[in-house]
């Protein structure tokens, strides 16, 4: 499954490309980034692995409460990141994302998968909401949201791997269509 937006694309994850999810997962400032407080994992290695298998395996056909895609720029194909759906259930899922690359961060790549996941939500897998899910501490994701008019709640998740202040926008396909502009992802087929 490729899903196209404006500068990136989504696709199901292959094997040759876990080498760098892999370095992302053993980057401490990332690992920080995406789950919050790293010394409250039981066991890294078992973190680790337990996500190299699922990036593979729950991918968009596999049915799964959990959906992983890796995030490529469209121009040259490279891996940027990637985007998880989570939670899923027949009318609605989380979803939140990541550039992994440093070097990619701020550039607006993260908007771009921000659009494109919403529109894999609403146009492909016909979900009535689709709830955004980021860091407390993250300012572009907020600034954006905020540009956006979209509210949020503020939660925190504590558990065997993540204990992280989250906030929780909650996105229905009508305000999908409102804010997305000319995004290519208002046109995937439904």
């Amino acid at each position: 499954m490729r899903v196209n937006g404006k500068r990136i694309f989504l696709e199901n994850h292959s094997i040759e490309n876990l080498d760098k999810m892999y370095l992302w997962c053993t980057d401490k400032e990332t690992v920080e980034m995406e789950c919050g407080q790293p010394n409250q994992f039981k066991d890294i290695e078992e973190f680790k692995n337990a996500a190299m298998a699922k990036f593979i395996k729950c991918n968009h056909d596999s049915n799964s409460d959990f959906c992983h895609f890796a995030l490529y720029k469209a121009d040259d194909g490279e891996l940027i990141g990637s985007v998880d759906f989570f939670d899923i259930n027949e009318t609605r899922a989380e979803v939140s994302w990541m550039i992994g690359d440093k070097k990619h961060r701020r550039k607006g790549y993260g908007t771009d998968a921000f659009f494109t996941a919403l529109g894999y939500g609403f146009k492909i897998r016909n979900w009535e909401v689709v709830i955004v899910s980021t860091r407390i501490d993250n300012d572009s994701i907020k600034n954006m949201c905020a540009k956006l008019g979209l509210d949020y709640e503020a939660e925190h998740l504590l558990d065997d791997y993540y204990d992280i202040g989250i906030l929780k926008y909650e996105i229905t396909c009508d305000i999908y269509d409102k804010i997305a502009g000319d995004h290519p992802g208002k046109d995937l087929p439904g």
